[in-house]
């Protein structure tokens, strides 16, 4: 009985720690100081696939006038680039920089906080770099840093990377909000995004001639609110687009990608979103 028990014990530890390590991590920097200028934390270029995804995280704080506790208005200064952030680029297989693919993690407050964004590298990208940006004049210190890939759990699951927003209100997700638009914790708890005017999504993964299921909780914050998914080419070019529905139960449209999608993303226009994901679906019924 008692070797049984510990065989049972034994192979339980083992699935414990197979479930816990199936995450492959890529880059880690226990922690950095007081940082005042920008400075790359890789000492060589990180091997990326654009097929998937990758999860950066960190505890991070800032000291100086860029910072709530300092200003309020920095959730609307960092849409300026006047915050400190963490920033990753990308690299062809030739070295060449994608100038305009760069991606920025906000450290928005003098207390430690907990920052993760999800993402995709994009298309044809080969390396990325991780760099610490801090306003002329102020600190940061970043710890616990680490970039993950074959990422388990929720994003498992989905195309889209964020189906819901675990993170916080101080995380921006990749998601950008247009005027009267922020993200914000209700009091129950649940971090939502209010689009506000014209907000958008991260690109995500979709294939031509593919049906796709698209679900999306929440509501219209003003009487005709709207979503659109927009179509993409590999090359950025858009092809169409098509709407999406809405509500508080939770709503699913299916959609056929048209023939060259490559990428897709969410457009959208006063709507408040709790969750959204997107699956691939067999037929459109």
């Amino acid at each position: 009985m008692k070797k049984f028990f510990f065989a049972s014990l034994m192979l339980l530890c083992f699935d414990v720690f197979t479930a816990i390590s199936a995450e492959v991590i890529v880059f880690n920097r226990e922690k950095v100081e007081n940082i005042e200028k920008g400075t790359e934390l890789t000492s060589t270029p990180i091997p990326v696939d654009p097929a998937k995804k990758y999860r950066i995280q960190f505890k991070g704080s800032a000291t100086g006038e860029y910072t709530l506790e300092e200003n309020e208005r920095v959730r609307i200064m960092y849409k300026r680039y006047k915050a400190n952030r963490l920033r990753f680029t990308f690299y062809d297989k030739t070295g060449k920089e994608f100038p305009s693919n760069y991606f920025d993690i906000m450290v928005l407050s003098n207390k430690i906080h907990e920052y993760v964004r999800i993402f995709y590298p994009p298309a044809k990208a080969d390396t990325m770099r991780v760099f610490l940006n801090p306003v002329k004049g102020d600190k940061m210190t970043l710890e616990e840093i680490t970039l993950k890939t074959d990422l388990e759990g929720i994003e498992s699951q989905y195309l889209n990377t964020h189906a819901t927003f675990d993170y916080g209100d101080l995380n921006t997700y990749g998601f950008s909000c247009g005027g009267g638009g922020k993200f914000y914790t209700r009091p129950d708890g649940k971090t939502v995004w209010n689009t506000g005017f014209i907000g958008w999504s991260p690109f995500f993964p979709v294939q031509g001639k593919k049906y796709y299921k698209f679900f999306c909780r929440g509501k219209k914050s003003i009487g005709k609110g709207w979503i659109w998914i927009n179509f993409y080419k590999e090359d950025g070019g858009k092809i169409k687009n098509a709407r999406i529905e809405i509500n508080e139960k939770g709503a699913e449209t299916i959609l056929l990608m048209p023939k060259e999608t490559a990428m897709a993303k969410l457009q959208c226009y006063y709507v408040i979103i709790e969750e959204f994901t997107v699956t691939e679906s067999k037929n459109e019924k």
